[in-house]
C-alpha cells in the first residue's frame, strides 16, 4: 500500500479573529503603519504648522508697516514734490524764455 502524505494545514490553524486580532496589533505595533502614519501627521504638523504659527504673523505686520510708509511717502510727494516739481518747471521755463530774449536781442 502506498504511504499517503497528510496536508499540511498550518496555515489554516488561525482562526478569522485571531487574524484579525495579529493585525490589529501589528496596526498598534511600534514599527506599525498606524504609528508610521502618526509620526508622518505629527512631523508635517511641526513643519507646516509652527512655522505657520511664528513666520505668517510677523510678515503680516511688516507687509502693515510697508503700506503704512507707502502710503506715507504718497502723501509726502503728492503734498511737496509735485508743487515743487511744478515751481521747479515754471522756474526753468521762465529761465529759457529769459534766456531765448536774451540771444534774439543779439
Amino acid at each position: 500500500m502506498a504511504s499517503v502524505m497528510k496536508p499540511r494545514h498550518d496555515y489554516v490553524s488561525f482562526r478569522p479573529y485571531q487574524v484579525i486580532g495579529t493585525t490589529r496589533s501589528a496596526w498598534r505595533s511600534g514599527d506599525g503603519p498606524l504609528r508610521a502614519m502618526l509620526r508622518a501627521g505629527a512631523a508635517s504638523l511641526l513643519f507646516i504648522g509652527v512655522p505657520s504659527l511664528l513666520i505668517v504673523p510677523a510678515v503680516t505686520y511688516f507687509l502693515v508697516g510697508y503700506q503704512d510708509w507707502s502710503t506715507f511717502l504718497g502723501y509726502t510727494v503728492a503734498t511737496f514734490v509735485f508743487p515743487a516739481a511744478a515751481i521747479a518747471i515754471i522756474v526753468g521755463l521762465a529761465g529759457l524764455v529769459s534766456v531765448g530774449r536774451l540771444l534774439s536781442r543779439r
